[in-house]
């Protein structure tokens, strides 16, 4: 079986999809590639569909130029109808319960496939609104493997953010409530464009907090965890854009040895053994002494992070692939 997953860019060799900015590309179309080994199934990424390809994924459809390769993109998957090759739509974003750029397409595309997937329950439940079809739940894999937790502290705390710049105004607007007797040190990481904004607006920081700021990557990342405590996923449970994210961030934070604290939003609730909920006492008590939440850490590392590894994951998309 050959596999073509239909994505913002053409690769000449799948190794490429590990370095993509895309993180769809490379948590879901990167997993799916982790477990390939084990099977014979082929795959092949890009703009343009392989003449070989026995079954399509439909890929996270770019903003960039959204109207003409969404255009192209739905031709493909007429030709591939008439020809009777499944299609499948990987939707990870609310594009039909909200308007943007790539409305269109996914309001057009959602009557061409055979199946759908989402990234969480919470979006596939949004998505049943808009397809009767069959609809199932893949959620992101972790790219990173699980750090051993620290047992001693840093001096200031030190918090880590990591995030894309859709994310940045989330960070924003907590850190006011970081104001504390203690010293605290933030580092941020975020892509070129969330920099741009950082730098951009005026920062209310408390006095008491210090704050770096650097280019995200899964090195840069995995570096900055070594010089934090913990981490912190604020966001926002009444903006209706967030409340189908999938638990990526969260599990790839504890997958880092960092305790946690984050708002709850849906897809974090089953894992809420293992963080703080930010807007709680225990986030006091998580800033006064990360250590005494290393439990949190080892159980989810041991739990939940093994079971969204690339390869666990990728089995996922495997049985899907055998299902179709």
């Amino acid at each position: 079986m050959h596999v073509h997953w239909l994505s913002p860019y053409q690769l000449t060799h799948t190794e490429q999809v590990a370095k993509l900015n895309i993180a769809s590309v490379r948590l879901r179309t990167g997993a799916l590639l982790a477990a390939l080994e084990a099977s014979d199934i082929s795959l092949s990424v890009g703009d343009v569909v392989a003449e070989v390809a026995s079954v399509c994924f439909v890929g996270k459809l770019s903003a960039d130029n959204a109207l003409a390769r969404g255009a192209t993109w739905v031709a493909h998957m007429k030709r591939l109808q008439n020809l009777g090759k499944p299609i499948v739509l990987d939707y990870t974003d609310d594009h039909l319960a909200f308007t943007s750029p790539m409305s269109a397409f996914y309001r057009e595309a959602v009557g061409l496939v055979d199946v759908c997937v989402c990234s969480s329950k919470f979006l596939a439940k949004s998505l049943s609104r808009f397809y009767s079809g069959r609809i199932e739940v893949i959620p992101d894999a972790i790219e990173v493997a699980p750090l051993v937790p620290k047992q001693s502290a840093h001096s200031p705390i030190t918090l880590l953010w990591f995030g894309h710049a859709t994310n940045v105004d989330y960070l924003v607007r907590f850190l006011p409530l970081l104001a504390r007797q203690q010293a605290l040190k933030l580092l941020i990481l975020t892509n070129e464009v969330g920099i741009k904004h950082l730098q951009s607006i005026p920062l209310q920081l408390p006095s008491n907090l210090t704050v770096e700021g650097g280019v995200w990557s899964v090195e840069n990342m995995i570096h900055a965890a070594s010089l934090c405590d913990l981490c912190i996923i604020p966001s926002d449970l009444a903006d209706p854009r967030k409340a189908g994210v999938s638990s990526n961030r969260l599990l790839t934070a504890l997958a880092l040895s960092l305790p946690t604290a984050a708002d709850r939003l849906d897809s974090y609730l089953e894992h809420s053994d293992f963080f703080t909920d930010i807007r709680s006492k225990d986030f006091d008590r998580l800033l006064d002494n990360p250590l005494a939440f290393r439990d949190q850490v080892i159980k989810a590392q041991n739990g939940p992070v093994q079971e969204h590894t690339m390869q666990k994951i990728g089995q996922r998309w495997i049985r899907l692939l055998e299902s179709i």
